[in-house]
């Protein structure tokens, strides 16, 4: 037999903010039993990759995993990859970062193994060119990436068959494409058939060179794995498939590679990642097209030849197709910005804090939840809000100190709900936080930090509460996926038996889910507008089947870039208030009303409440007969859960989260997180009509297509009926508590 040479590359990741009992479960399930196996086939050599969440995981639930790995390096066949130690993609952190995260985990390999790992694992392998002098500066020998990249640098057919150099601005560092068809059949083949493909590699190309690089949770993780890995034994007969034909399949680590074999040359490999996060990346629309495109090909029988030149979106258009990821990308940007700095005086914590929140699953969705699971967002928002408290109180105690004499540490021992003179400032400020080239507002105390757009609505889009860490507003609009279409066309429910890979698992299993399919026509947020005629009932209002008229969610308030005016923000010693108006009109029956909509936002120095007042004036010649409605959206989490729930006066326990309610003549109500220990009251100044309800997405997953709860909506209607000239003024508070 000609030989070929192959290496083995896992890669072991969990997200910061997953369930434990997911790491535990994939801990028995994946982990533990992949290592057992391998105990016994030691003298194969593996590459591994652990992401940092795991690492710290296994620190603190399982140390003795990692003395078994420490005994496995001892025998020389292992190779630890290196990576950034929390998983981000390197095109979403800035340069400082990412030497930050790659040189912790190379220190955490360095001080626990003893190793000095100089590979990189790419995270979701998406790759741009620039990546090369970061990796270089990092002291990263090499990197591993999918085929396709190789294929769109025009690189083809056995040429595949070996590792390339790349070099930005002269740095150079060397790259390895995985083999698609390994990872494809690999585990859900049988490893006759890896052994098949190995030798037809072989016989056509001796000596050639494969990679096989992909996730480990395909080993017991994913539906239905370990069934075949382990109680069929799948892993133990391919290794000793292997074993039994090593004199002509040759195992080796990268590092040998790069020692051992030449390179068959220097490439430059375009921006790209695997086939399908570049299809997931691409807009809804172009979505449909790119699939049409690819069926009309495969029709075709041209498929294999065409899809070399068919690629995808981009990664970083996932903050344009979800403006929720790019709005929590921002919020990462601002903070890092601010850690450079004060990176004199920022507390080491900042910094952990920081890096945690860069890790990359809860910016982009494709066959794995991602941004659609509410509690990855949650545990990002957390981290950036303790490291921005953090930053803002180690900037405010200097201040202090140089200012007032306030001893160092001081303010490091208080809480926001005891601060005075130490506490986190009164202040506002404006800046184009979210990169869309308009300026937004932020509103800052003690307790919170809010975030305005003016220009869309004049929206809050996000409520930053420091005392519980979390963003109340951590929402997800309903938004149509390419994969919708699926669901809408199937008419049986499925398993994911005879499942090829993990892009076929995802499954129907409830066919009700069609009826969710519901789309937002804008962001749902808070402070939003609504004219509203018609019948109103909270199921419509949650369909958007309500007759709205004005378009007030989308309209803009204020003049653009002309917030400084008094007239738009009064800044006093011990309050901020800010204004925003819009004029507009609405019709009806073909007549025309103009009118005038203010609403006012106050902040105090003192005082976790917020006020806000509406005034709206009818400056036509006609009555105003609408309906008024004022939304908000809250975010915590669990709306199924008995310790999250609705209350009005007199009634402590309405309805949990996830109900849809109907009350009228109420000044009083609000919802309590028991879990956060939070409470957030509304009182009117007059009585309104209350409607609640939940907003639900229909995503896909590794397992299913499954409805996630995202937030709950509170939405209460007054009706108008304004004389031409006549104003309405309703104003509220808005109050939070957190028990202890």
């Amino acid at each position: 037999m000609n030989k070929v040479r192959l290496i083995l590359c896992l890669h072991n990741h969990q997200p910061v903010g997953n369930f434990d009992h997911v790491f535990e479960n994939n801990y028995q399930n994946t982990y533990l039993p992949f290592l057992d196996v391998y105990e016994n086939f030691s003298h194969l050599p593996l590459s591994l990759h652990y992401s940092g969440p795991l690492w710290d995981w296994l620190l603190e639930h399982h140390p003795e995993f990692i003395d078994r790995l420490k005994k496995l390096l001892e025998k020389g066949t292992v190779e630890m990859l290196a990576g950034a130690y929390y998983e981000p993609i390197l095109a979403m952190i800035p340069e400082p970062d990412r030497q930050g995260q790659i040189g912790m985990m190379r220190e955490f390999l360095k001080q626990t193994f003893g190793v000095d790992a100089q590979g990189f694992w790419l995270s979701e392998r998406v790759w741009e060119q620039g990546f090369t002098s970061s990796l270089g500066d990092a002291g990263i020998k090499y990197t591993i990436m999918d085929d396709t990249h190789f294929i769109n640098a025009g690189i083809l057919g056995d040429r595949l068959l070996g590792y390339y150099h790349t070099e930005d601005h002269g740095r150079l560092i060397s790259v390895f494409g995985t083999s698609e068809r390994l990872r494809y059949i690999i585990p859900f083949h049988e490893p006759e058939d890896v052994r098949q493909y190995l030798a037809e590699t072989a016989e056509r190309n001796p000596g050639a060179l494969l990679i096989y690089g992909d996730d480990g949770e395909k080993f017991g993780g994913w539906p239905g794995t370990h069934q075949r890995v382990y109680v069929e034994k799948w892993l133990e007969r391919f290794f000793e498939m292997l074993q039994e034909n090593s004199e002509w399949i040759e195992l080796m680590t990268p590092m040998k590679a790069l020692e051992q074999l030449k390179p068959l040359g220097k490439i430059y490999i375009p921006d790209s990642s695997y086939r399908e996060m570049m299809e997931w990346a691409l807009p809804v629309d172009a979505g449909h097209q790119y699939e049409h495109v690819v069926n009309v090909l495969r029709e075709q029988i041209i498929w294999g030849e065409a899809s070399v030149f068919i690629r995808g979106g981009f990664w970083r258009n996932f903050k344009y197709k979800y403006p929720e990821a790019n709005w929590m990308y921002a919020r990462m940007m601002e903070i890092s910005s601010k850690m450079q700095k004060s990176k004199s005086i920022a507390p080491e914590e900042a910094k952990n804090f920081l890096y945690k929140a860069q890790c990359n699953c809860p910016y982009w969705h494709g066959v794995f939840g991602g941004l659609y699971l509410n509690h990855l967002r949650f545990e990002t928002y957390r981290n950036l809000i303790r490291a921005d408290y953090l930053l803002n109180e180690s900037l405010h105690t200097k201040v202090q100190v140089q200012g007032q004499g306030i001893q160092k540490g001081q303010a490091s021992r208080l809480t926001p709900s005891t601060r005075d003179s130490a506490g986190l400032p009164l202040q506002w400020e404006e800046h184009d936080f979210d990169f869309d080239g308009i300026c937004e507002i932020a509103l800052q105390n003690h307790w919170h930090r809010l975030y305005i757009q003016p220009h869309s609505g004049g929206r809050i889009y996000e409520w930053d509460y420091y005392p519980a860490s979390t963003n109340l507003l951590d929402t997800l609009s309903r938004r149509e996926e390419a994969y919708h279409q699926k669901i809408r066309e199937t008419s049986a429910l499925h398993g994911t038996e005879g499942a090829q890979s993990i892009h076929d698992l995802s499954k129907l299993h409830d066919l009700s889910i069609k009826d969710d399919l519901v789309y937002d026509p804008y962001e749902r947020k808070s402070f939003l507008d609504h004219f509203l005629i018609g019948e109103i009932s909270a199921s419509s209002l949650r369909r958007n089947e309500c007759t709205e008229i004005g378009n007030l969610p989308l309209s803009e308030y204020g003049v653009n870039h002309h917030f400084r005016d008094s007239s738009q923000i009064q800044k006093r010693k011990d309050s901020i208030r800010l204004s925003m108006t819009h004029a507009g009109s609405v019709e009806i029956d073909g007549v025309l009303i103009p009118f005038t909509l203010r609403k006012t936002l106050e902040m105090k120095r003192n005082s976790p409440a917020l006020t806000c007042t509406y005034t709206i004036k009818n400056t036509g010649a006609e009555v105003m007969r609408y309906n008024f409605g004022m939304e908000w959206n809250f975010a915590l989490l669990a709306g199924n859960a008995d310790d999250r729930y609705y209350f009005y006066e007199g009634q402590p326990r309405a309805g949990i989260l996830i109900s849809e309610l109907e009350r009228e003549n109420v000044q009083r109500f609000g919802l309590v997180d028991e879990w956060q220990r939070i409470k957030i009251t509304f009182d009117y100044s007059e009585p309104v009509t209350l409607y609640t309800f939940p907003i639900e997405t229909v995503s896909q997953s590794e397992s299913a297509y499954e409805k996630v709860y995202q937030s709950s909506v509170i939405f209460p209607v007054i009706p108008l009926n304004l004389k031409p000239g006549e104003e309405k003024r309703i104003s509220f508070i808005i109050s939070i508590e957190q028990s202890r």
